[in-house]
């Protein structure tokens, strides 16, 4: 989230979380002097979120879900974002779009029920919440998957 406000300052962002990951992030915002475009709520993103932020992150969120879990979590922002917010998916897609596939499938596998999914998985689960794919953001390892529910349709980079 520091990052993502720092690199767009027009931008503001909300972390939905459980009480202690919350006061972390409430920590970093304010240390990096960015409390004032971002905030941090404890909650569940199965619940109402804060509306009208300009952007909802889900970082390694969607793939600890099964897919019909993974399309609530996205609903929810997509009611919260309204038609003027972004929802950025970060996470673990490589080249072409397609899921790395590690131990990590597994894990969230054995322990969630979840699983790794590629550009193209997130595309529809979003599609399903009513929201469009608007970029991929290459970061090292991670992606950065941009969506909304306006704007044109955009292929993945």
């Amino acid at each position: 989230m520091v990052a993502l406000l720092r690199a767009y300052p027009r931008l503001r962002g909300t972390v939905v979380d459980l009480t202690e990951p919350v006061e972390a992030a409430r920590a970093a915002l304010e240390t990096a002097g960015l409390a004032d475009r971002g905030e941090a709520v404890v909650g569940s993103f199965f619940d109402a979120l804060p509306p009208d932020a300009e952007a909802y992150l889900l970082c390694a969120i969607l793939h600890d879900w099964n897919d019909e879990s993974a399309r609530a979590i996205l609903r929810r922002c997509a009611e919260a974002a309204g038609s003027e917010g972004l929802i950025f998916v970060i996470g673990k897609v490589g080249p072409g779009g397609e899921t790395v596939r590690t131990e990590m499938d597994l894990r969230v596998l054995a322990y969630f029920g979840g699983r790794e999914r590629g550009v193209h998985e997130i595309r529809e689960l979003a599609a399903d919440a009513g929201l469009r794919l608007r970029a991929v953001h290459p970061a090292g390892d991670l992606s950065i998957v941009e969506l909304s529910a306006s704007g044109s349709l955009s292929p993945p980079r």
